[in-house]
């Protein structure tokens, strides 16, 4: 049965540094948001973490809530648009990937083969993270916990591909210009690519000692930029030379989590800690954007249909971040659904 509560959310609009926020209220308290991503129906959605629920906002704002059901269910930490229409996110507790049409039904829950590899106490599973859509229309994600990248076809069929580096804890991921999956292994503090026509693994080492990189995006300038959460930098690796650039942030200790590159071509961040989103210019001239408050928890972020930059708060929010006309979604893009 699927239980559905809609929300017209309140929209708290504020000027920052020449940029339009606007942040939309969960419809109770409590609620900590985590993932976004744009889905095939013009939307975002959210995973929320302490409610086990998946979000749906509209380019309005407007939100609804979809309880993920199941007795097992516990933290869901990535999600991201199939190649098949539906959304795919991943659950900690149940070990397994979880498939969703945007009308809201849950339609399929797949075990991952592999448990915990290094005896964490968090999770005796392969701790599922970001999940991103490959170029051949299957899905991969991180496991953090298992050492592997795993692979997910519409079907439901799994696939594994071990690190080389022991520990190395993936956490994000995203697919590079040369269709390939990179991602960033947090303790092996390396970036990782994944061939997917042989299924090799290549590591390049970051300069920064335990950077403890969390997420990575690819870049409108054909780079691959990572978010450093410990070493408070934005770094760029060179797909085709292996080579890293670093670029320190502004503010110290902002804690940087989530990175997304933005349709105005350049890279968007989160800065958890300091309650701010940074932007990113292909040189890596860094611009900071303040939301509302400092302790909005700022974590992960997306380019929306609309144009727009959209961020998970995990205060109880989402947040939209207007970008100028000239970047909007280009015409004849879907009508999203629910508006």
């Amino acid at each position: 049965m699927r239980v559905l509560t809609v929300v017209l959310c309140l929209a708290l609009a504020c000027a920052a540094r020449g940029e339009d926020v606007a942040e939309f209220q969960l419809s109770a308290e409590g609620h900590r948001p985590q993932a976004i991503a744009a889905g095939p129906d013009g939307n975002l959605w959210v995973t929320e973490v302490l409610k086990h629920k998946i979000l749906r906002v509209t380019p309005a704002g407007k939100i609804a809530e979809f309880p993920v059901p199941g007795e097992g269910v516990g933290v869901l930490q990535g999600i991201a648009a199939g190649s098949d229409g539906n959304l795919w996110f991943t659950s900690r507790e149940e070990n397994s990937i979880r498939r969703l049409s945007p009308d809201g039904v849950f339609n399929g829950s797949f075990k991952i083969p592999s448990g915990s590899a290094d005896g964490n106490p968090l999770t005796k599973g392969s701790w599922p993270r970001v999940i991103v859509a490959g170029p051949d229309g299957n899905c991969y994600f991180a496991e953090m916990s298992a050492n592997k990248i795993g692979c997910i076809t519409p079907k439901g069929e799994i696939k594994e591909f071990e690190i080389p580096t022991a520990k190395s804890a993936p956490y994000g991921l995203t697919v590079g210009p040369d269709k390939n999956i990179w991602f960033a292994e947090s303790l092996g503090n390396k970036i990782g690519r994944l061939d997917l026509k042989t299924g090799k693994i290549d590591e390049y080492a970051i300069p920064t000692e335990v950077s403890f990189t969390r997420e990575l995006a690819a870049g409108a300038d054909g780079g691959i930029w990572f978010a450093e959460n410990k070493g408070n930098k934005i770094g760029r690796l060179d797909p085709k030379t292996g080579k890293v650039a670093e670029y320190p942030l502004p503010t110290p200790n902002s804690q940087p989590v989530g990175i997304a590159a933005g349709p105005d071509g350049n890279v968007w961040v989160c800065l958890f800690k300091i309650g701010k989103v940074a932007k990113v210019t292909p040189k890596g001239e860094i611009t900071e954007i303040a939301l509302s408050a400092a302790d909005t928890q700022p974590f992960c972020i997306a380019a929306g249909p609309d144009g727009n930059v959209w961020v998970a708060l995990q205060k109880n929010a989402v947040a939209r971040i207007a970008l100028p006309k000239t970047s909007a979604a280009a015409p004849g893009a879907k009508e999203p659904a629910g508006k």
